[in-house]
């Protein structure tokens, strides 16, 4: 969220009503900041995109039942102000929110086989929970599916719109300025598709934007693997340390004698009848394994383990280097074609040296 943003100034304006204006702007204030974080997240791909995905479809909802008890004469503001610092439409939002209540894709039993698109999960969310495992069981369901494979699934005709004619006569050429073209192509692309579609026109991407996007698929794709292998060594580092912490403490208590001698960490705890399995992390290839040695711990519990991955994943953000490709961010979220090009201002006189996108 912006700094010096209406929204702030708007919670801050009336002190001496009280706190209570304060107070409930804090509360969305702290809403946007967590969402503002995972949409970061939402910059990589497969499970890490998903779980950032589910958890802004909760903290919307949350935010929404919120501002629904609010008894301010300013209410509506409020949340256009939320909305606006979000780039979220009222149609995204209940994307989001769909998603993550529905029983299948909320759990985190098929998290790693879901497509990293929020188009596909709403999609998905439309079917019930036996048909959408069963889908993901067979492998129909994949990180790897597009929205025509979606389409599929759910029946639908492909995203390829049917034309009235085979023969197409091309009347436009979309271009924009050469300098940050990326970011508006991201901007507009799905708006175009869906309005396409609509209307059965065909939509032909330029040879330089496909490029573009499978170079960024490609660089999102790496960039995960980057991400979730920091977060891996992490996790294994804090899951050792608390292992020996625990260990240590356990050996103290129950063998006071035999703690001047000078035992190896794996003497203790095979000592105290420990497996290697149950304590051991370093060859595990996953989070999740290492999650659930350390929870067989029964230390802090899970609650404090999410608060460490959070931190994880943060350090990882700040630590691998992100690839050029995925710094071109959309600079509107594009709510429908009308929306993108109301929102514009009057260009002012450019040099429109074009890209074709």
């Amino acid at each position: 969220m912006k700094r010096g943003s209406s929204l702030t100034k708007f919670f801050q304006s009336d002190k001496t009503a009280g706190n209570q204006v304060l107070t409930q702007g804090e509360v969305l204030l702290s809403y946007g900041s967590k969402i503002h974080k995972l949409q970061q997240r939402q910059s990589t791909a497969s499970a890490a995109y998903v779980e950032a995905t589910l958890e802004i479809g909760k903290l919307l909802r949350e935010a929404r039942d919120y501002a629904a008890t609010l008894k301010l004469s300013g209410k509506d503001k409020l949340w256009k102000e939320f909305k606006d610092s979000l780039g979220y439409s009222e149609p995204t939002m209940s994307k989001y929110i769909k998603v993550a209540e529905h029983p299948v894709l909320k759990g985190k039993t098929y998290r790693n086989k879901l497509p990293p698109s929020l188009h596909s999960l709403y999609e998905l969310s439309k079917l019930d929970a036996p048909t959408l495992k069963e889908h993901i069981s067979s492998g129909q369901i994949n990180p790897t599916v597009g929205r025509s494979e979606v389409a599929a699934v759910l029946g639908k005709k492909s995203e390829k719109p049917q034309l009235v004619s085979s023969v197409q006569t091309e009347i436009f050429v979309i271009t924009v300025p050469k300098k940050d073209w990326q970011s508006k192509f991201l901007s507009i692309e799905d708006a175009l598709k869906e309005f396409c579609k609509e209307h059965a026109l065909g939509l032909k991407i330029s040879k330089t934007a496909s490029e573009f996007l499978n170079q960024r698929n490609n660089d999102a794709t790496l960039y995960d693997k980057k991400i979730r292998l920091h977060v891996l060594r992490s996790a294994k580092k804090f899951c050792k340390e608390q292992a020996i912490s625990m260990v240590n403490t356990k050996f103290k208590e129950r063998y006071p004698l035999l703690v001047q001698k000078s035992l190896g960490f794996k003497a203790k705890y095979k000592k105290l009848k420990y497996g290697e399995d149950e304590i051991e992390c370093g060859e595990c290839t996953d989070t999740d394994e290492v999650k659930a040695i350390y929870l067989s711990f029964g230390l802090d519990g899970e609650a404090f383990w999410n608060e460490q991955y959070g931190e994880w994943f943060t350090d990882a953000m700040t630590q691998v280097k992100r690839p050029k490709s995925l710094e071109f961010e959309a600079e509107i979220t594009s709510h429908g074609l009308e929306q993108v090009v109301a929102s514009r201002p009057k260009p002012k006189k450019r040099n429109f040296t074009g890209v074709k996108v």
